[in-house]
Formats: structure tokens, sequence, C-alpha cells
């Protein structure tokens, strides 16, 4: 946890609770489509994000990876600090270690 708490900005707040609510409409569910952008990794990745809480589920096939991916595109500008992007790229090599991207070319 971050001992150093970050001062935000009401438009900032704003988008995370635009950002977190739309998460919720999928919230403990499972399903599966070309828009998923949640699931164990996805959701471990918000919460390094918001809470700082390490990444314990990493992504194992391109479908987690695509899931982090959107959920990547879509988190507000200044939660991507530098452990978020580093959990990005550690997600991305997790699928590529795992053999998970079925023969796609880096």
């Amino acid at each position: 946890m971050d001992n150093n708490p970050q001062i935000f900005s009401t438009d900032q707040l704003l988008r995370d609770i635009e950002f977190l609510a739309q998460r919720l409409e999928h919230a403990g569910s499972a399903y599966f489509s070309k828009e998923r952008e949640t699931g164990l990794s996805s959701n471990a990745i918000v919460s390094l994000a918001y809470l700082g809480e390490p990444v314990k589920n990493l992504p194992f096939d391109c479908s987690d990876l695509s899931a982090c991916e959107r959920m990547f595109q879509k988190l507000p500008e200044h939660r991507k600090t530098r452990i978020v992007l580093d959990a990005m790229e550690q997600a991305r090599a997790a699928v590529w270690q795992t053999g998970g991207h079925h023969g796609q070319t880096a």
C-alpha cells in the first residue's frame, strides 16, 4: 500500500467513478465476447491501480490479455502509473512465456 496518498481533482475522481461503475455492469458474471474487459487478470491490475495490491493473476492466453488491454484503454490516465504500466508489461510477457499467443508473432 502507498503511504503517500495522492490528491486527485474532482474531474479525476469523476473519471474514476465512471470507470468503476462501468466495470460493475459485469461484476460477478462470466461472459466471453470480443468486448470483454473484466476477468481475474484485468481485475488484478485494476486493484493495483486503485488499491496498490500486488497482481496475483496474470493472463494465460490472448483472450485474457485482450481483456487487460481493453481495460487499460479505458483506465483513467491518472491511474496509468509506472507500476500499472509495469503490470501491463508483465501481463503481455506472461502470455508469451506460457505460449498463450497460439502461434502469433511479436
